[in-house]
């Protein structure tokens, strides 16, 4: 997750399969690497922006009681254009969103990934 100075967020469009529409969501990592470094790497590569430093954000169990996952958020403040995502695969569309808009987007159903709509509601509560 990362927010720039002026409040906004970027969030990925994802192709509707298997879901019936496109819906927002954060970058994500399966491998086997340092969780922070994991989170830069996933973010650039889906993005095409390198964040700030990062911080962990909150650490979330999706699936509690059906699976030990354990989903790791970090947030970056600011984060810098490096050119085309190189998963461009990933998403069909990358928007800054304003933070004041992330309510509205949760509200409509417009970001159903449980981890990514937890994170964003947090920053939401954040001082």
């Amino acid at each position: 997750m990362c927010r720039t100075d002026r409040g906004f967020f970027d969030l990925s469009e994802t192709p509707p399969c298997p879901r019936p529409r496109p819906t927002r969501e954060r970058p994500a990592s399966g491998r086997d690497e340092e969780l922070a470094t994991a989170a830069g790497r996933e973010f650039e590569e889906e993005t095409g922006w390198r964040p700030g430093p990062l911080r962990p954000l909150l650490r979330v169990q999706p699936s509690n009681g059906l699976s030990d996952s354990v989903h790791h958020v970090f947030r970056a403040d600011g984060a810098t254009h490096i050119g085309p995502p190189t998963d461009a695969w990933e998403a069909e569309r990358i928007e800054w969103v304003p933070l004041a808009d992330v309510r509205d987007m949760v509200g409509r159903g417009d970001v159903t990934c449980g981890t990514g709509m937890a994170a964003l509601l947090y920053v939401l509560t954040e001082p």
